[in-house]
């Protein structure tokens, strides 16, 4: 009796040292688990992988464990700078993504590895089969979760990039229903087609009227026909998105129906639209200014300024900000009385180097330097770091030959400007040029043309400078570059002619002195 207890005792005593044990060894594999993931999120791939090697040893089961192990060393393959390193790394990745589908095939992560792994491996020498083995791979992550849309896309992806464009297009339309974000990704790819995009519009088609993506597929279907200037269809998509709303209808919805109306030119419907975005909109004064460019484009500054009207009757804040937001309309719409009375007084009302701006703007215009000096140095004085103040101001002493004054102030507008303005270095060039700098005014074009290097304006300026410094070469070499910016320009032909004939009297010359 004695023994059959002792025994007894020394089995349970046995299985709680090995049960201490094991846990103690799946406590070690998790400890250099998350060791190895926090270095793989940090970027060091190859101390990853020394740590969750670590963690297999002491878990070897852990099919999770063989899937980060993997994915650290197929970004190390990533890094490879050679391709021997790349292919052992990925012949290892491949085994380890294998043994994880094994110990666990429900997990469509770990067949997605795989897949990837083996996409890459079949673009090697040799190789082909494992390439081939790609597809299965792929599916069979799908398999796992066939509404998952990272798997749809990978699976999209690949059929696509394989030129197996026919097989990618029924999951195109799957993807479209279960993932519409994957829409920006899939038109960047160098084989999305008209076909693709026929499919995957059908797909979000299919889901319009299902309570949860319903809107956010109308939305995206309103997106693509905008993009494919399908106005009229942009319309009927957002006129579904304001009926099926069950709540508050966002004021933004109003007014991209009413920016797809003025591109239709149906300007009737695009002020009711804007109109009633208007009322719903929080900040009415902030929407009327950021619509103007919109109306600008459609040429409909008119109905803009009628829409101004129409708000600021009923909002205090609209009608405080009106005369500045109308001198702006009649500015663009280039009623320049109107625009000048209008911003006079919003400045009656409040003063802001905005409206002086402007009204420089108009004095540049009708060259009314004096006009143009005062407005543009009173902006300067209220916003003194605002760059274009200070190129306005430039511009306005430029043309009263206040050639000092004007260097000061274009200097002050390349200081602030962020980014750097190629007419900037332009007036920066001519200003040079008349305080007979010549050298300093190249170097101002010069950098103007590295901002700008598809204007011809740059390289002739250039070109006629070295040219009157007598520097035939350059001048050569610069009207040659504006020639093939503008090919068919007979003008330039014939000036490159001339520099270059002058270029040959010129080494005649130095030739016939040296002789001598």
């Amino acid at each position: 009796m004695r023994f059959i207890k002792t025994t007894i005792i020394v089995l349970v005593l046995t299985a709680f040292a090995f049960a201490s044990l094991q846990l103690a060894r799946f406590a070690a594999a998790d400890i250099y688990a998350c060791a190895g993931k926090r270095q793989f999120a940090a970027g060091d791939y190859q101390r990853a992988e020394i740590l969750l090697a670590k963690g297999i040893d002491y878990a070897g089961s852990n099919a999770d464990y063989h899937y980060a192990y993997a994915r650290a060393l197929y970004f190390q393959a990533k890094q490879a700078v050679n391709t021997g390193t790349a292919l052992k790394l990925l012949l290892r990745t491949k085994e380890l993504h294998k043994r994880a589908t094994e110990l666990n095939p429900l997990e469509g992560n770990h067949w997605l590895g795989l897949a990837q792994t083996q996409w890459w491996l079949g673009r090697f020498n040799g190789r082909e089969q494992d390439g081939k083995k790609a597809a299965s791979s792929f599916l069979q992550a799908l398999a796992t979760d066939p509404n998952n849309g990272k798997f749809l896309y990978a699976l999209v992806n690949y059929y696509l990039s394989t030129g197996r464009h026919e097989q990618s297009l029924s999951h195109v339309k799957q993807l479209a229903r279960v993932y519409p974000g994957a829409y920006p990704h899939l038109k960047e790819h160098p084989h999305f087609s008209d076909e693709v995009l026929i499919h995957f519009t059908q797909g979000l088609e299919t889901v319009v009227g299902d309570m949860l993506v319903g809107r956010p597929a109308l939305d995206l279907l309103a997106s693509m026909a905008a993009e494919r200037r399908n106005w009229s269809k942009a319309v009927a998509y957002t006129e579904q998105m304001i009926q099926k709303s069950s709540g508050p209808i966002p004021s933004g919805l109003y007014v991209r129906l009413g920016e797809y109306y003025l591109n239709m030119n149906d300007y009737g419907q695009a002020r009711n639209a804007f109109s009633q975005g208007l009322k719903l909109s929080d900040d009415r004064e902030g929407l009327l200014r950021g619509l103007i460019s919109s109306f600008q484009r459609a040429g409909a500054l008119d109905l803009y300024i009628e829409l101004c009207q129409e708000i600021g009757e009923s909002d205090a804040i609209v009608q405080s900000a009106l005369p500045f937001v109308l001198g702006k309309a009649c500015y663009y719409n280039n009623d320049l009385e109107r625009a000048t009375q209008h911003f006079q007084r919003s400045l009656a009302r409040k003063e802001t180097p905005e409206a002086h701006r402007y009204l420089a703007e108009i004095a540049l215009k009708r060259k009314d330097w004096d006009t143009a000096e005062l407005e543009s140095q009173r902006a300067t004085t209220l916003e003194p770091e605002n760059a274009h103040h200070h190129y306005l101001f430039a511009r306005s002493l430029f043309a009263q030959e206040k050639y000092e004054a004007a260097l000061k102030a274009i200097d002050q507008a390349i200081q602030y400007a962020t980014p750097p303005r190629h007419y900037y270095f332009s007036c920066r060039g001519r200003v040079n040029w008349a305080l007979e700098r010549p050298n300093a005014a190249v170097e101002d074009w010069k950098a103007g043309y590295q901002l700008s290097p598809n204007s011809t304006y740059y390289p002739l300026r250039i070109a006629k400078a070295y040219k009157k410094l007598k520097d035939y070469t350059n001048a050569k070499r610069y009207f040659l570059a504006a020639s093939s910016l503008k090919p068919d320009d007979e003008k330039l032909r014939l000036e490159f002619e001339e520099v270059r004939k002058l270029g040959r009297v010129n080494d005649d010359k130095s030739a016939g002195s040296s002789e001598q």
